[in-house]
C-alpha cells in the first residue's frame, strides 16, 4: 500500500490538452476502410494506447455494433479553470468523458473531470457540439450531473440505458467507452469484471488521495480493462450494453475503478427533487423577480433557469446582489420551499451557494 515511487492508480481525466496536432482526430477510424468491416479503436490491457488504432472488425460483431450505437451517447467534455502553472495563474483547459442518461440532455460524468468549472463544452463522437452547465454533484462518490444548455422541450438526446451493477458476475464481459488523453475519436476498452471492493482498499496508492468530501467506504467495481488519461466519466457497459458503471481511477495499463450505476440513479432522482423543489416553483420565482435590484431585466423572469442564465451571463447581476442576506424574501421563500430550518444562511453569497445549501439539506449532510 503506497510504498512505489509512483502510485499506483490516477484519476484518469486529460490534464493540460497537448499541443500541435490532434493525434485523435474524428477522421482516424476512416482510415483503410474495408466493405463489411467497422474501424474501431481499441484500447487493450497491457497494450500502450495507439492514437491512430483502427482496428477493422466485423461489422456484425458486437463490438463493431457497440461503436456505432454509442456515437450519439458518449460525449467528450472540455472545461478550463485556473491553475497555477510555473509560478503564473493561467486557464488550465481539462477533457474528460461522460454520456447522456436522460434524452432531455443530463450527461453524467465523475466529479474531478468538471472540479472548479461551470461552463463546458461537449462533443459526441459523430462531432455533434454542444454547451452545458452544472446541474448537480456529488464529491462524496465523485460524480457529476451536467445539463445541455438551452435544449429544446422537443429534443432528444440519445441517453443510454441504465442496468444494474449487481448483474455483473466475476469474468463476465464489459466495456468502457471514453475519450483518452483528450483525443476526439472515441476509443472502446474490452476486458472483464472482476470484483468489487471499496476505495478505501486503494487509496494508499491513489494519486492525490481522497477528494474532498470523498467517501473511502464508498464501493468500485474492479476490471480488467485498460483505460487512459481523458476515460475519467465515460460508461461502463455489461454485454448487454447497458450502463453498470461510471469510469473512474485506473492504473493506466490493466486495472479499472468504475462507480457502480446505482448511485447515478441516486444523484438523477436527487436533482430532480430539486428542480421540482426549486425550479419549477413560480412563487419563488416571481419572489426573486420583485428583488432583484436591476429592475427593467426582473419582468423577464419567469423560472430560476433564467435568473441563472442572466446571472451566468452577467447581465448586470453580481453574487451580492443575490444574496440571500440582502434580500431576506428570497431567502424565507426558499427556505421554506425546501424544508430548511432557520439559520442556515451563513455563507451564503449567491445563487448556487444557495442551491447548493439546499441540496446538501435535502441529502441529509
Amino acid at each position: 500500500m503506497g510504498n512505489s515511487d509512483r502510485p499506483a492508480y490516477e484519476r484518469v481525466d486529460a490534464g493540460q490538452m497537448p499541443n500541435g496536432r490532434d493525434a485523435g482526430s474524428l477522421n482516424s477510424s476512416l482510415n483503410n476502410y474495408i466493405p463489411g468491416y467497422t474501424n474501431v479503436p481499441i484500447q487493450l490491457p497491457d497494450q500502450p494506447t495507439d492514437p491512430n488504432n483502427s482496428t477493422p472488425i466485423d461489422s456484425r460483431h458486437p463490438l463493431a455494433r457497440a461503436y456505432v450505437g454509442l456515437q450519439d451517447s458518449v460525449v467528450r467534455i472540455e472545461s478550463s479553470h485556473p491553475s497555477v502553472i510555473n509560478g503564473r495563474v493561467e486557464d488550465q483547459t481539462i477533457a474528460g468523458s461522460g454520456f447522456f442518461v436522460e434524452s432531455d440532455g443530463t450527461i453524467a460524468t465523475d466529479y474531478h473531470v468538471i472540479q472548479g468549472s461551470t461552463k463546458f463544452k461537449i462533443m459526441t463522437a459523430s462531432g455533434r457540439q454542444y454547451s452545458a452547465h452544472l446541474d448537480v454533484v456529488d464529491p462524496s462518490h465523485d460524480l457529476a450531473l451536467l445539463r445541455i444548455d438551452n435544449a429544446q422541450p422537443n429534443a432528444y438526446f440519445p441517453a443510454l440505458q441504465l442496468g444494474s451493477s449487481y448483474d455483473v458476475s466475476q469474468g463476465s464481459s464489459v466495456l468502457a467507452a471514453g475519450f483518452p488523453r483528450g483525443w476526439q475519436t472515441m476509443f472502446l476498452s474490452p476486458g472483464n469484471f472482476e470484483g468489487a471492493k471499496p476505495l478505501g482498499a486503494i487509496v494508499g496508492d491513489l494519486k492525490g488521495g481522497l477528494l474532498p468530501g470523498e467517501s473511502a467506504q464508498r464501493p468500485l467495481l474492479s476490471n480488467r480493462i485498460h483505460v487512459d488519461e481523458g476515460n475519467s466519466g465515460g460508461p461502463l457497459l455489461n454485454d448487454r450494453g447497458q450502463v453498470v458503471g461510471v469510469v473512474d481511477i485506473s492504473n493506466q495499463k490493466n486495472d479499472a475503478q468504475a462507480t457502480p450505476v446505482e448511485e447515478i440513479t441516486n444523484l438523477l432522482a436527487q436533482s430532480r427533487q430539486l428542480r421540482n423543489r426549486i425550479y419549477n416553483s413560480n412563487a419563488y420565482a416571481m419572489d426573486l423577480g420583485q428583488n432583484i435590484p436591476t429592475a427593467n431585466l426582473a419582468g423577464s423572469l419567469q423560472t430560476i433557469t433564467d435568473l441563472r442564465q442572466r446571472f451566468s451571463q452577467n447581465l448586470g447581476f453580481t453574487a451580492m446582489d443575490l444574496a440571500p442576506q440582502q434580500n431576506s424574501r428570497i431567502w424565507t421563500t426558499a427556505r421554506q420551499d425546501s424544508g430548511m430550518p432557520s439559520g442556515m444562511n451563513q455563507n451564503i453569497q449567491s445563487i448556487d451557494s444557495m442551491r447548493e445549501r439546499m441540496l446538501s439539506h435535502m441529502l441529509g449532510r
